[in-house]
């Protein structure tokens, strides 16, 4: 812990450094950063440290960083050494599921759950909520199926993508279409009936792909795909 504090005692920054910091750039414009907040036991009680990292710390060179923003941005760079890269080096939106890991049941889990640290967190945050769902398991990944097509299936059809942009909107639903079976079973003129627009592409493309049995071919036929989030939640359709 000495290394990593790199043997400075954080219970001696006086607050009055920290308040300093904070207000240093008070009318500036801040677009991005790190809200820092440390607490450390010091002679028994527990004190919270702020040492909120602004946007220009981390990318502008010119920047004339405090002192203990300064230690703290390389704490944190210690961390990341062993935990992997911090909050700015990974994308704004995760569009692919979050691999599941079991919740570790220690004491310090346990605390978090119950509540006992909310007040470092904030009462917005929702930290222990977040520990009881990250226990539970995970659901099933979003799904795409074919929901009918008539008269006649077509031969190993290709199943659209779910769309990212879907996924981020939480739109999902069904969408339904027509089209002619030519004379070689391949599909011709294709209509979309309905469904949700941000999901008209995915399936338009990947229908136009299908082929039909000999007993098919000039025919009119119509489908619905179906693209489900299965999440609890209620999300858009």
């Amino acid at each position: 812990m000495a290394d990593l504090l790199q043997g400075r005692n954080p219970c001696a920054i006086p607050e009055k450094e920290l308040h300093s910091e904070q207000k240093r750039c008070k009318k500036c414009l801040v677009f991005s950063g790190v809200n820092v907040m440390m607490q450390v036991a010091c002679g028994g009680a527990d004190r919270k440290l702020r040492m909120d990292i602004l946007d220009r710390d981390i990318y502008d060179r010119r920047t004339q960083t405090p002192s203990n923003t300064s230690w703290t941005m390389s704490l944190f760079s210690e961390l990341n050494g062993v935990l992997g890269p911090g909050s700015e080096e990974k994308p704004i939106f995760n569009v692919e599921p979050a691999q599941h890991h079991n919740v570790p049941d220690t004491a310090l889990v346990r605390a978090i759950g119950d509540g006992k640290f909310d007040e470092l967190f904030g009462p917005k945050a929702g930290v222990s909520q977040i520990v009881h769902e990250a226990g539970q398991a995970p659901p099933p990944p979003p799904s795409v199926e074919i929901e009918s097509v008539a008269p006649i299936a077509p031969v190993s059809p290709q199943l659209p993508s779910y769309p990212p942009i879907a996924k981020l909107a939480r739109v999902e639903g069904a969408v339904n279409v027509t089209f002619d079976i030519t004379s070689v079973g391949k599909v011709r003129n294709l209509d979309v009936v309905d469904g949700p627009k941000v999901l008209v592409g995915a399936v338009s493309d990947s229908v136009s792909t299908w082929t039909f049995p000999e007993s098919a071919w000039g025919s009119k036929a119509q489908a619905a795909i179906r693209f489900s989030l299965n999440c609890m939640a209620g999300p858009s359709k």
